[in-house]
C-alpha cells in the first residue's frame, strides 16, 4: 500500500483551524457507500510519551455530510470530549471539525484523518480502519496544540455505536444492577500518567444501585478490587481484594448517542478516584473511563493531590 507523506509543522493554533476548510477527498473508489456518514463513535485517547507532563482524553462523537461548507459537502464531526492534561480538566466540551479519507494503492479505504478541538486545544488524527467492517478505529495524533507544554505523542482507539438504545427515562437505571445488570459490573483502571506515585492499576467487579429514597440523582456504589500501587522509594502496595463503595450518576440522553455519560466515584487502592464515563455501545453495557480527580492518602499533605490520569474501562458481567 502507497500513501503520500507529507510533513508539516504549526507555529500556532491559528494554523490548525485552517484545516477546517481544506476540501475533502472523494471517497475511493468513486461510487463506494460512505461508511462513516451518519455514524456515531466512541473514543479514548492517551499519551504515549510522559515529558514533560501526560495528557488524556474520552469522549463520544458524529459523523454526518454537511451540505453546507465550504467548497461543497463534507463530512463533519461533533461531538463532547472530557480531557485530563495534567491536572488541567475540560469537562464535556462542545468539539467538531472535518474528516477526511485516505485510500490504498489499490483504490481500498484505509482510513484518514480526523480534526478536535475544544477552542483550547486542537488535535489532528490519522486513523486506519481496524478492518472493512469499518466499525473499529486505530489512531495515531499528527499534531496535539497546546500551550502548556503537555505529551505530543498520542495513541487513541475509537468505536463505532451500532444499535442504539433509548436512554432510560430515569438514567440511573442505566446502570442499576436489578434493572439492568444482575451480575454487577467487571472494572479496570491503570495509570494513563504517573507523577507522584509510580503507576497505579486495579481490576474488579462494582456493583450499582439506585435508591430513590437516598440522595436525588445519586446511586450507590460497592464492590471488591485488588489494586497495585507504585510509590516513591518504595515497592509497591498492593490492596489486594480490597471492598469499596462509593456514588455514582448517569446523564440523560444526548443526541444520537443515548444516555450522554456517567460519573463515578469511587476508592480505588490508595487514590478517592472521581471518573468521568462515556458509553462504548448502544446497549449502554460498557463504558470508557478517565479520572478527573485523583487524591492519594497515607501520603502525606504534601503530596495530597495527585497529577496521576487513571484511564479503564467497566462492562456488564
Amino acid at each position: 500500500m502507497k500513501m503520500n507523506s507529507t510533513v508539516i509543522l504549526f507555529a500556532s493554533p491559528i494554523l490548525f483551524a485552517s484545516l477546517a476548510f481544506a476540501e475533502p477527498p472523494a471517497t475511493c473508489p468513486a461510487g463506494t457507500p460512505n461508511p462513516l456518514n451518519n455514524t456515531n463513535w466512541a473514543f479514548h485517547w492517551e499519551s504515549s510519551d510522559y515529558h514533560p507532563a501526560g495528557t488524556a482524553a474520552i469522549g463520544t462523537f458524529s459523523i454526518a455530510t454537511d451540505p453546507f461548507t465550504r467548497g461543497g459537502p463534507a463530512l463533519v464531526l461533533k461531538g463532547t470530549t472530557t480531557i485530563n492534561a495534567f491536572g488541567r480538566i475540560s469537562r464535556l466540551a462542545s468539539t467538531e471539525g472535518k474528516v477526511q479519507y485516505q485510500c490504498g494503492a489499490n483504490g481500498l479505504l484505509r482510513g484518514g484523518t480526523l480534526q478536535f478541538s475544544d477552542g483550547n486545544q486542537g488535535t489532528l488524527w490519522q486513523f486506519t480502519f481496524s478492518s472493512t467492517a469499518w466499525n473499529e478505529m486505530y489512531m495515531v495524533n499528527e499534531f496535539y496544540i497546546d500551550n502548556a507544554g503537555l505529551s505530543r505523542v498520542l495513541q487513541g482507539y475509537a468505536v463505532r455505536i451500532d444499535g442504539q438504545q433509548a436512554c432510560n427515562a430515569n438514567p440511573m437505571l442505566v446502570l442499576d444492577n436489578a434493572t439492568s445488570s444482575p451480575n454487577g459490573w467487571s472494572f479496570h483502571t491503570e495509570s494513563a500518567m504517573y507523577a507522584v506515585v509510580n503507576g497505579t492499576a486495579s481490576s474488579g467487579y462494582l456493583d450499582l444501585a439506585f435508591n430513590p429514597a437516598g440522595r436525588a440523582g445519586v446511586g450507590a456504589l460497592t464492590g471488591n478490587l485488588t489494586t497495585s500501587a507504585g510509590s516513591l522509594g518504595a515497592s509497591n502496595a498492593v490492596y489486594r481484594l480490597m471492598d469499596t463503595s462509593g456514588r455514582y450518576q448517569v446523564y440523560g440522553p444526548s443526541g444520537g448517542i443515548g444516555c450522554a455519560g456517567a460519573t463515578l466515584s469511587v476508592q480505588v487502592g490508595p487514590y478517592a478516584v472521581q471518573y468521568e464515563g462515556v458509553f462504548a455501545d448502544g446497549s449502554h453495557s460498557s463504558l470508557f473511563l478517565l479520572s478527573t480527580n485523583a487524591t492519594g492518602q497515607g501520603f502525606g499533605d504534601r503530596f495530597s493531590y495527585r497529577f496521576d490520569i487513571l484511564k479503564g474501562f467497566m462492562k456488564k458481567f
